[in-house]
């Protein structure tokens, strides 16, 4: 019972459009500007619309489409990256990567953990969950170093620029 409803409560948070994409990360710059180009981007868009689909509303389905959207936001994540070492002095590269290593060490064990600890008696579901933890993260990172690029006068510009499906 308690899987059944937790399952329905995952699939309710999925559907509903997130409130600001913002709001989930630090930034340095929360213009309102920086805030619409964040928000307005064709991930998110997307990704709320597949939620939607019919073939989504089963684990597998699920699964599938966490999976779609984490090697998505993972590709938004290196082109930023790469965009913002082209914008950095030396020695700022240098922090930048450094700060990149220590975060990827942190999703690593952060994931770790999770799965060992959080994923007794949780059955098949618990892939959906932590894929959907993985991708909220690799989202909010990829944001946050797109508001420190646009903040140092590049564009906010996605690689991603929707299917229309």
């Amino acid at each position: 019972m308690n899987k059944l409803i937790f399952s329905l409560f995952f699939v309710l948070c999925l559907t509903l459009p997130p409130e600001s994409i913002a709001e989930g990360y630090a930034t340095y710059d929360m213009s309102s500007n920086t805030k619409k180009l964040l928000d307005a981007n064709p991930l998110d868009r997307n990704y709320q619309r597949d939620t939607r689909k019919p073939e989504y509303h089963t684990t597998y389905g699920m699964a599938e489409l966490t999976g779609k959207y984490i090697q998505l936001w993972d590709r938004e994540l290196n082109v930023i990256y790469q965009k913002l070492l082209l914008k950095l002095s030396d020695k700022e590269k240098e922090l930048l990567v450094d700060s990149q290593v220590a975060w990827l060490q942190h999703l690593e064990k952060e994931q770790e953990f999770a799965q060992k600890a959080l994923s007794k008696n949780a059955g098949s579901f618990s892939i959906v969950m932590h894929g959907s933890v993985y991708q909220s993260r690799l989202r909010d990172r990829t944001l946050q170093l797109m508001a420190y690029y646009y903040r140092l006068g590049g564009e906010i510009e996605f690689e991603y620029k929707g299917d229309t499906e």
